[in-house]
């Protein structure tokens, strides 16, 4: 099931390192998944339904990783020379930018969010969880910090 994942993050740590997965790396593959796993549900109480997990978490990290391709725009196109290319002449270039825009939550969403930030905090990832915090509207992120303190 999970051959093809596995696969290629073996020829990643191949390319980098030179030397393939590491079983003494055991646990980092977990703090991993288990990072994976957190992002997935914080995603999922953005949304109603899921029909595919791998798409899914695939699709919401490539928009918060790489960013969304912006319209085309135009710019001036040079030779190598130095010159333009034919003059006024232009080529449409599209550009990604890294740009994540937080949504609220719904009511499910932040008490699915706050279950799963305080599993977390139970495991002493205080800092992680604090890294996730432009990653929410501020009414939102006041809201999961307030129910935290109430504990």
């Amino acid at each position: 099931m999970l051959a093809g994942f596995t696969a290629t993050l073996e020829s990643a740590s191949r390319k980098l390192t030179n030397k393939g997965l590491s079983k003494a790396d055991k646990d980092k593959w977990s703090e991993l998944a288990e990072l994976l796993a957190m992002e997935l549900e914080i995603a999922a109480a953005r949304t109603k339904s899921i029909s595919n997990i791998p798409a899914f978490l695939t699709e919401h990290l490539r928009r918060r990783l790489i960013g969304k391709p912006i319209a085309p725009k135009s710019i001036s196109v040079k030779s190598t020379t130095g010159r333009s290319n034919v003059a006024g002449e232009t080529s449409r270039v599209a550009e990604t930018v890294e740009e994540y825009q937080a949504e609220p939550l719904s009511r499910e969403g932040r008490e699915t969010v706050l279950k799963t930030i305080r599993e977390y905090l139970d495991k002493g990832q205080n800092e992680f969880i604090m890294s996730f915090q432009n990653t929410y509207i501020k009414e939102d992120w006041d809201w999961l910090m307030k129910q935290l303190e109430k504990q």
